[in-house]
């Protein structure tokens, strides 16, 4: 049986009302949330069954194929400049607890904005952040397609056959967003950030730009900062990506 994104099966399954867009394309549901705010709109949630132009961090494709994944985006008011570090590791710890709670899976956390599951990534976030308001946006190759298998490193959740819904894991992690969001005070999560971390103790090669560092990565810092160990000691840092980690050679 087909797995339909329908606005009222993902509402009966939510804590508090929200106003849901199901489309069945759009170019990019974290794009059109963009313009609906920048025309003055107010968009809550927005949802797509397939993405014609998904992107991630740095403007990479992210492959959107319909009727096996999610792409969803929440909106929600702009936030104080100290909260923003905080934003795309409250979305991550969202989306792990709610895969947890309706998939019985425990996929882990590579810093800053990608969920991998033996080694095999299935879920990137991105947090885009306007006058108008926070875009928070996240894709999740949700079950096997075949559209995947050329994406290097892609995974997905959960077997073509399941018995799981997109709409039930939609829910949920719209409920997670709206527990944990006044949490952007406190940094409360970070906690569960650091136990579902991927890199914590592993040597990682991390891209600045053209320049790379290798390192045990040692903790994850209160703002979401990866903490390196060299032979030059202890350095935090905010951006970059890990390119590598040496146990996955």
């Amino acid at each position: 049986m087909a797995d339909i994104l329908e606005a009222s099966a993902i509402d009966r399954h939510l804590k508090r009302p929200h106003q849901l867009q199901v489309l069945p394309t759009v170019d990019s549901t974290n794009r059109l949330a963009k313009t609906q705010l920048l025309a003055g709109q107010t968009p809550d949630i927005i949802l797509a069954d397939h993405q014609t132009a998904g992107y991630g961090r740095q403007s990479r494709t992210f492959v959107s194929p319909g009727e096996s994944g999610i792409y969803l985006s929440l909106v929600r008011p702009p936030v104080p400049l100290a909260q923003l570090p905080l934003v795309t590791p409250m979305l991550a710890v969202a989306a792990v607890q709610a895969i947890t709670a309706v998939a019985g899976l425990k996929p882990q956390i590579k810093w800053v904005n990608d969920l991998y599951l033996n080694h095999h990534k299935v879920a990137g976030i991105l947090a885009e952040n306007l006058d108008q308001g926070l875009i928070l946006g996240i894709g999740i190759n949700f079950k096997a397609n075949s559209a995947l298998a050329a994406v290097e490193k892609a995974g997905f959740l959960l077997p073509e056959a399941t018995l799981v819904t997109r709409n039930q894991l939609i829910a949920a992690i719209i409920n997670q967003v709206d527990l944990l969001w006044p949490q952007l005070v406190t940094g409360a999560f970070m906690d569960f950030y650091r136990q579902y971390s991927l890199l914590i103790g592993q040597t990682v090669t991390l891209q600045l730009g053209q320049r790379t560092v290798v390192g045990q990565v040692n903790a994850i810092g209160a703002q979401g900062e990866l903490i390196l160990k060299d032979a030059h000691g202890l350095t935090a840092y905010t951006s970059g990506e890990v390119v590598h980690v040496l146990a996955w050679t």
